[in-house]
Formats: C-alpha cells, structure tokens, sequence
C-alpha cells in the first residue's frame, strides 16, 4: 500500500491527450503529477452519478488496478467528511481508508486535482467467456452498457497522430471499454440464467461476512446488489 498523494506542482498534457484518454476529462485537464509518474491510463470500466471508473497500469509495479474519478463538482453534500485539518474528503475514500478485510475490494492509494478525487483500488477479475475484442465509445454517442467481451487494445497518454482533415468527414476519437467482472455478468450469461444452489451458499456466504463485518464497524452498505459483486480472477 503506497502512501496518501498530496497535490503537488500540475502536470498539463496536451489538449488532445486527456481527450485520447476519455471524453470524460475536460479539455486541458490538469493531473496529479505524482499519478502521471506512476500510472498510465487504460480502458473505462464503468460510470455512475458523480464518478467514472478506469483501469490503470501502475508501472513501477507493472500491476494493474481500478481507478475511480470522484468529479468534485458532483459530489452530493451528504457525501463529505471535515477531517480534524478542517479539510474535506469524499465518505468513500475516508471509510475505504479504514477496511481491510478479505471481501471488500482494498483501498491502495488516492490523489486529487483540481477537479476529482483519484480513489485507486485493487482490480479484480477476467472476462467470463472469450469472443470478439472489447467495444468502444465514440465521443460524439451515448455511452453503450457494459459487454463481457475481452480487451485487447488499450490508450496510453501518448499525444495521438493527427489524421488528414476533411471538409466532409471529421475524425471521431473512439475510447476501448473493459468489460465488467461481477456477479451480474455471471447471471446474464449462465445458460439457466440463475446460480445454482451451492454457488449462491458460496457467494452469500462471503456477503454476509463482510456486511457482518461493516456492521461491526458501525458501517451500513446500502447499495448491495448484483453488480457490487466481483469475483476475484
């Protein structure tokens, strides 16, 4: 586990860097120096109200991990903890900060910017089956749902190669996708569509350790469903 990132001097990538990550990132998007150094950027996973989430390459340790963008801007009022500093941190990285326990997914490190919290986590998981290589998103369309399809491509933070212009057609950035790894998948794609009686033991099982668990730490989910839940490779 690495140490708590403190924001430091910004490192700025050309306009069309941060867009060749994401369209999610605004435009000249500042980021943390110390996580430009040590990660490098690779497909989205999944996003939700005030949040996205990516997969990124630690390459000091060549391992792999979730990053969670938390945009300031979104987060609710309810969602912030005062620290005893009089500074402000989202409830999800204060709590994850404070759990170490076999079923939850592990806390690593966190930064921030200007505009989002970094909560770097372990990444769980493999594709369930193996068919054509991972989707894409356009930035000029709606984001499609996740696909449990294999990732074989993925974007650094390397400025692009500019295409020829034209007065017709102008170029479309596309953006590879990772398919998710949670036990919705699993359902959706099982022939019987359900688990059968000694996976589901299996997997409440582990549930009801870690809400046991979170209970006993004065901690309530609140959002336990389908989707919360990866399987480990």
């Amino acid at each position: 586990m690495y140490p708590d990132a403190k924001v430091g001097s910004p490192v700025v990538y050309p306009s069309t860097a941060s867009g060749l990550v994401s369209p999610r990132f605004p435009r000249q998007h500042t980021f943390n120096p110390r996580f430009a150094r040590d990660y490098t950027l690779l497909e989205e996973l999944g996003s939700g109200g005030y949040s996205f989430v990516m997969v990124a390459l630690h390459r000091p340790s060549g391992l792999e991990c979730a990053v969670k963008f938390i945009v300031k801007a979104k987060i609710p009022a309810r969602a912030w903890v005062l620290l005893d500093d009089g500074s402000r941190l989202p409830s999800e990285i204060v709590l994850l900060r404070a759990i170490d326990h076999a079923h939850v997914v592990k806390f690593i490190e966190w930064f921030e910017d200007e505009d989002h919290f970094y909560l770097v986590q372990e990444l769980h998981g493999s594709p369930w089956f193996r068919t054509s290589p991972s989707p894409t998103i356009s930035a000029s369309s709606s984001l499609p749902s996740l696909s449990p399809s294999d990732s074989t491509d993925s974007i650094t933070l390397s400025p692009p190669i500019t295409p020829p212009s034209s007065p017709f057609c102008a170029p479309q950035l596309r953006y590879p996708r990772r398919p998710s790894y949670d036990l919705f998948e699993f359902i959706e794609h099982h022939k019987e569509k359900r688990l059968s009686e000694a996976q589901a033991r299996y997997v409440l099982k582990q549930v009801v350790e870690a809400v046991f668990f979170l209970d006993g730490h004065g901690l309530t989910h609140r959002d336990i469903k389908a989707r919360m839940l990866l399987h480990p490779k």
